[in-house]
């Protein structure tokens, strides 16, 4: 494939040509008329020495430009956002992160960088680092198309970092090395074409301090408990939403990784077999007993204690049941079954319409509907515009008599109606 050709944008061209389109195109703001506070305020705009945040995404951006403009325009930037330029040689990149020695967080994601690990390692070796590091703490390097083998070169450069972003490069295949990145503690790989656990475990080999892995959208389909407590010590938080598992066996295995305190599974194929919310998470509830938040929600103690019971109930009649299933037996006892009770509330009931000067109407009505739904019908009904009807629901086995039905917004069924119940029209101004 032919390589593209990008018009040559400097790091400054851009910071000027897009911050000052924003700001006044003066120099000299003393024949202008201001409030002293909205004056400093765009003089501290104008002057790129005093930003500590700079967001350039999407401004054509391909090179540093000449040695050390960057570091005489904005030395002091911590936060560099360059998502969805034109970046294409590390070298650009080394120069822009050599300039600015306070830069914590860089965004890079949607760059056409090259993808050449040798070529990293001779940029880090012009600057000597790692011997002299740099405090860059967060890199996001999303749809770049970087593999795993570089961003090893990179972590071997940027000895600080803590926090990776690689979602959108495909990468179906993870490498293991014999050496380890202590100082990863975030990983975020969403929308991958890993399926199987075995490559998702190389990157607990690699990072055995990692806290937050956040993997969505994906094909994944399987955890498998092996090993676990070795090479995931330290994850809390695991976000596996989109993904393709499907066996209660992956999930039973997320027990076996010692530190896990938070996990998402939202839009997993084994949920589609089970059609109620409330029940999905009362069998995560009860098959996670090390995890206090599901997705999102914290799980609370009376909580806890109806998933586990709830799990009995679902499943002591079981001719293959799960481990956990006895575990709980042992600390509630075998419970009853729970009687069928239908509490939710009715959906139809048949009424009596009633109207002076009208036949009465029997219809089967829909409590589901509000009450200004209700009236529009009757006025169709009737024939009488809605806007001269007054309602009233009279329950026949009620002493209280009728109760003016004029909360509009009110579904019908919180009026408690039952078969045999009337309805009374009467016409406003009569």
């Amino acid at each position: 494939m032919e390589k593209q050709e990008y018009e040559e944008i400097s790091l400054k061209e851009a910071l000027l040509a897009k911050y000052n389109d924003d700001q006044f195109e003066v120099t000299n703001l003393a024949h202008i008329s201001f409030s002293p506070k909205r004056k400093a305020a765009l003089l501290k705009a104008m002057d790129y020495s005093k930003r500590t945040v700079i967001a350039l995404d999407d401004c054509g951006v391909t090179c540093a430009g000449p040695p050390q403009e960057v570091a005489e325009l904005c030395p002091n930037i911590e936060e560099l956002d360059l998502g969805n330029n034109n970046i294409t040689q590390w070298s650009e990149v080394f120069s822009i992160i050599s300039q600015l020695k306070n830069l914590s967080i860089l965004n890079l994601s949607g760059n056409p960088l090259t993808d050449d690990k040798t070529e990293i390692a001779h940029q880090a070796a012009e600057l000597d680092l790692p011997s002299k590091p740099l405090p860059l703490k967060q890199l996001a390097l999303n749809n770049t198309g970087i593999s795993f083998d570089a961003v090893y070169a990179l972590l071997d450069c940027f000895t600080s970092l803590e926090e990776i972003y690689l979602s959108l490069n495909e990468y179906s295949h993870i490498p293991s090395l014999d050496k380890q990145f202590p100082k990863v503690k975030r990983l975020y790989l969403n929308e991958h074409n890993l399926t199987e656990w075995t490559e998702v475990k190389n990157l607990g080999k690699m990072f055995p301090c990692m806290e937050h892995l956040i993997m969505t959208d994906s094909s994944l389909e399987n955890i498998l408990e092996d090993d676990a407590q070795n090479l995931f010590p330290a994850l809390r938080v695991l976000s596996l939403n989109k993904t393709g598992i499907c066996s209660w066996e992956s999930i039973d295995a997320l027990r076996r990784f010692p530190s896990l305190k938070d996990i998402r599974l939202l839009g997993i194929p084994l949920m589609d077999e089970i059609t109620d919310d409330k029940e999905k998470r009362q069998h995560l509830i009860a098959r996670l007993p090390n995890v206090v938040k599901i997705n999102g929600t914290k799980v609370g103690t009376e909580e806890r204690e109806d998933a586990e019971r709830f799990f009995i109930r679902c499943y002591m009649d079981d001719q293959n049941p799960p481990k956990r299933l006895q575990e709980l037996i042992e600390v509630y006892g075998v419970l009853d079954k729970l009687v069928d009770i239908n509490l939710a509330p009715k959906i139809f009931a048949k009424l009596s319409i009633i109207c002076e000067g009208h036949s009465t109407l029997t219809r089967d009505v829909d409590l589901r509907q509000t009450t200004k739904d209700f009236k529009s019908y009757i006025s169709n009904e009737l024939g009488i515009p809605k806007g001269k009807l007054a309602l009233f629901f009279n329950d026949v086995e009620s002493p209280f008599g009728m109760q003016e039905m004029n909360y509009v917004l009110r579904p019908l069924h919180g009026y408690t109606m039952h078969d045999g119940d009337e309805i009374h029209v009467f016409l406003k101004g009569l």
